[in-house]
C-alpha cells in the first residue's frame, strides 16, 4: 500500500542496529566489562586522599589539673569571654568583607 513506509523501517532499523553495535562494542585495549553485581569481580583500588594530610603530628602537652583550667577560664571571665572573643573577630571579618564589596562595587 505505501511503499516508502516499508524501505523507512528498514532504513531505521539498519540506524538503530549500527547505533546499537557502536554502543555495545569496547575499543581495542580496554578493560573487560564486568559485571557490577559480582562481587568477586575485579576492580581497581579508589584513589583515596585525606583531608588530614598536610596536618602534622600534635605535639604533646603536659596534663593540666583540671581545677586550676577551670580556675583560669573563670578569672578570663567564663565561656562568655572566649564567646564574644569569636563575635569580635567575626565582626571585624565581615567588616573587612564588606569593606572589600564596598570597594570592589564602587560605593563608599
Amino acid at each position: 500500500m505505501f511503499p516508502f513506509l516499508s524501505a523507512a523501517r528498514g532504513l531505521l532499523a539498519v540506524a538503530l542496529l549500527g547505533a546499537a553495535g557502536l554502543t555495545l562494542a569496547a575499543p581495542a585495549g580496554s578493560p573487560p566489562r564486568v559485571d557490577p553485581l559480582d562481587p568477586d569481580a575485579p576492580s581497581r583500588p579508589l584513589p583515596h586522599r585525606s583531608v588530614w594530610h598536610h596536618q602534622g603530628p600534635l605535639a604533646e602537652s603536659e596534663p593540666v589539673d583540671w581545677r586550676a583550667a577551670h580556675t583560669a577560664v573563670q578569672k578570663a571571665g567564663g565561656w562568655r569571654a572566649y564567646a564574644r572573643e569569636v563575635a569580635r573577630e567575626n565582626a571585624r571579618q565581615n567588616d573587612r568583607q564588606n569593606a572589600r564589596q564596598n570597594d570592589l562595587e564602587g560605593r563608599p
